[in-house]
């Protein structure tokens, strides 16, 4: 224990010193060779901070920047010096003026300032903006009566507005608006080029008069070059799979919205493209439009199989300072197109095994999960459906045996339901059937007996969970490991027993009034979980990152059920909650360690959260972390028979008792991104613990029941 100490020790000794050197200067000085400089520091100035241009905006039209460095303790990982040239200042000046031209601000300044500290080259850009013109007027010029008209159906859409600023990023953006629309109404090939913009500032004062005119030659090209804007319809439609990929062929026109004969529309081969790019069938999907003369256009859909079946591997554990392990292994086995009709089938096998050395003590857990995934909604017209993104039906089936020391417990679970994206943005899956028939065995009697005087002997119990619930998620970056700011939130929420409980009086009954179904109580209780999440990368940087989440769930059990269910209530701690404890070891409240238990399973009622992680590069794929990690566990009030005390008070949420009863913890760790993976280290450290009440001093941070290292995959948060 001591050998493992020790090395725990160093392991954080060298995470919280990462990102940290004293010596850069001093290596850089002795890379540059004499009589010259390298960059230091790039610094924008702006002369009107209440414009909406940002510094930082400017940055990235710079020519020359700092060299990266990432440092481990005082050793310092870095790319060469970037040796300062005095003639990529001036580049850099006319490329800022440039920008803010294109941004609205007219007859900009700017100039540099060089200061020099030995080898040092720091240059600071004071930049003056430019003068705006307000649009006084805005006409349009459209010859075309056709074409005329259809600009009249979406003028309600324009970014142009009479008394907002002209700026020649706004005409961009209203151009390739304009051509966008015209391709949707059967102008294939329509570019934003047709479109030629007049700005007159001299005939008002301090405004501008625009114009804007539709010609039928590009502004890459001469007026002779002029010929008629045509409409087109679409001509032959192929649906081309390529390879051995084998596939129903009424699926595959159920994906392709892109008729024969129908007029050629740009959102429709949009719309086509994202159903077939959705469905994971096909690595690439390439739509080629062909024009058979002036007015038909064929179009020839090309797919490529992607791998169909795979297999899947997943890893987590954590151990902690008083020598508790825990594993999480699941594999997995995937098919994506089952019964020919892009039927999406998982099959997992997974446990969970809690253990000590030299300890007779632990518990294992045993999982079984299917599921598949239909692209349709069954039942429905496939007519009714015919966005970007397929609607999908989920039918899931799952077993799961659980071992404790005090007890057995097995699940067999069930649910169907529908999924479906609204936006690119926010997927919702909505469960309208959900039945779980949770069996609890071979109960300890002393356990047992622990529990007799309490409210939470119910939630040991055999019972029937019949209910449905619904799952919402929202993002600003829907990629898979986003490298800019962004931010989301995540909601779940179920109910339980409602539709139940309009049949007790047919129901048979306990002797403690519970109705019954298959001989056992069924459970009756809603229940909610609430996560935001906000990461914030400075300064243009995809390796610096700040990330927070806040995040909280209510259970609340009433009716047939005195408490929720065990696998419903909450529970803190692990490698994605407080790092400073293993999953189950915290809470509720104030409340110590439940000795009943020998391996820790502490569990509440609700659960609140807040977590903030500061992410940075070390070297290469290699980046570190330092967090903060704030919240517990806690009871809702649950009294006695006579309704004279409260069970647990300790346990129980109050404003008197949030600030005392709430664990904090922080720490450090390593991550290797792999882009596609991320693989996590992390070392969480015991700060303020509510079981005793007290700050844990420095030198209790690495000794027994101090802190807990987690392995994982993906990020926290």
């Amino acid at each position: 224990m001591k050998l493992l100490r020790t090395t725990f020790l160093l392991f954080a000794a060298i995470l919280l010193t990462a990102g940290f050197s004293s010596c850069v200067s001093t290596q850089y000085a002795s890379m540059v060779p004499d009589g010259q400089h390298y960059l230091a520091k790039n610094k924008i100035v702006l002369n009107d901070s209440e414009k909406d241009v940002k510094a930082s905006d400017l940055n990235k039209y710079l020519a020359q920047s700092p060299a990266k460095a990432a440092g481990i303790g005082f050793s310092v990982l870095k790319a060469a010096p970037v040796i300062y040239d005095s003639t990529s200042v001036a580049t850099s000046i006319d490329a800022i003026i440039q920008r803010l031209e294109y941004l609205g601000y007219y007859d900009s300044k700017a100039e540099a300032v060089t200061q020099y500290d030995g080898k040092k080259a720091n240059v600071t850009y004071n930049v003056t903006l430019g003068k705006q013109f307000p649009m006084k007027s805005i006409s349009y010029s459209v010859a075309d009566s056709t074409l005329d008209s259809i600009y009249a159906a979406g003028q309600s859409k324009s970014l142009l507005k009479e008394g907002d600023k002209l700026a020649e990023s706004v005409l961009e953006l209203e151009s390739q608006r304009l051509a966008s629309l015209y391709r949707d109404n059967g102008y294939y090939g329509f570019s934003k080029n047709y479109f030629f913009f007049f700005a007159d500032t001299t005939a008002t004062p301090d405004s501008a008069l625009l114009t804007v005119e539709l010609r039928d030659y590009t502004r890459n090209e001469s007026p002779t070059a002029a010929k008629p804007h045509t409409r087109y319809t679409i001509g032959t439609v192929s649906v081309v799979p390529q390879g051995n990929l084998k596939v129903k062929s009424k699926f595959l026109q159920y994906l392709n919205r892109i008729q024969p004969n129908s007029q050629y529309s740009e959102t429709v081969i949009n719309n086509t493209y994202s159903r077939f790019t959705s469905n994971r069938l096909f690595s690439t999907v390439n739509i080629e439009m062909t024009p058979r003369d002036s007015s038909v256009v064929d179009c020839e859909i090309l797919l490529s199989p992607s791998k169909l079946q795979s297999i899947g591997f997943d890893l987590q554990g954590s151990v902690n300072s008083t020598g508790l392990f825990g594993v999480n292994p699941s594999i997995s086995y995937t098919h994506k197109n089952l019964f020919g009709g892009g039927e999406y089938f998982n099959m997992a096998v997974g446990g969970n095994w809690q253990f000590m050395f030299k300890s007779p003590a632990f518990t294992n857990e045993f999982t079984l999960a299917s599921s598949l995934s239909i692209p349709r909604l069954v039942g429905a017209p496939s007519k009714w459906f015919s966005g970007p993104v397929l609607p999908r039906t989920n039918i899931a089936l799952s077993y799961n045996h659980q071992k404790r020391p005090e007890y057995d417990r097995s699940i067999i679970a069930s649910s169907y339901g529908y999924s479906f994206n609204p936006t690119s943005n926010i997927s919702i899956e909505w469960t309208p059937l959900r039945a779980n028939v949770v069996t609890v065995y071979d109960m300890d009697s002393t356990f047992f007996k622990s529990l007799s005087s309490s409210y939470l002997q119910y939630s040991y119990m055999t019972h029937v969970d019949i209910g449905g619930g619904i799952n919402a998620y929202y993002t600003t970056n829907t990629s898979t490991n986003p490298k800019e700011s962004y931010f989301y939130v995540r909601f779940s929420g179920n109910v339980a027993g409602n539709v139940l409980n309009m049949f007790d009086p047919l129901l048979r009954q306990n002797k403690d009034g519970q109705s019954l179904i298959l001989g056992v109580p069924y459970a009756q209780y809603a229940r909610g979980e609430l996560s935001l999440v906000r990461t914030t990368f400075f300064n243009n940087s995809q390796d610096l990152s700040l990330a927070a989440r806040i995040s909280g769930g209510l259970g609340y059990a009433y009716g047939n059920s005195s408490a929720l269910p065990l696998e419903q209530r909450f529970y803190a701690g692990g490698a994605n909650s407080l790092r400073g404890w293993q999953s189950r070891t915290i809470g509720p409240g104030m409340s110590p360690i439940d000795t009943a238990f020998t391996i820790a399973n502490q569990t509440g009622d609700l659960r609140l959260e807040a977590n903030l992680e500061l992410r940075f590069p070390i070297f290469n794929i290699v980046k570190g972390a330092v967090f903060v990690d704030a919240g517990n566990i806690w009871e809702l009030p649950h009294y006695s028979h006579d309704k004279t005390e409260i069970y647990n008070e300790d346990a129980v949420l109050s404003w008197k008792n949030l600030l005392k009863s709430t664990a904090l913890s922080w720490g450090a760790g390593v991550r290797v991104d792999l882009q596609m993976l991320v693989i996590r280290v992390d070392m969480g450290i015991k700060g303020y613990d509510p079981a005793v009440q007290a700050w844990r001093r420095p030198g209790q941070w690495f000794k027994r029941d101090g802190f807990t290292l987690h392995f994982g995959v993906g990020y926290p948060f």
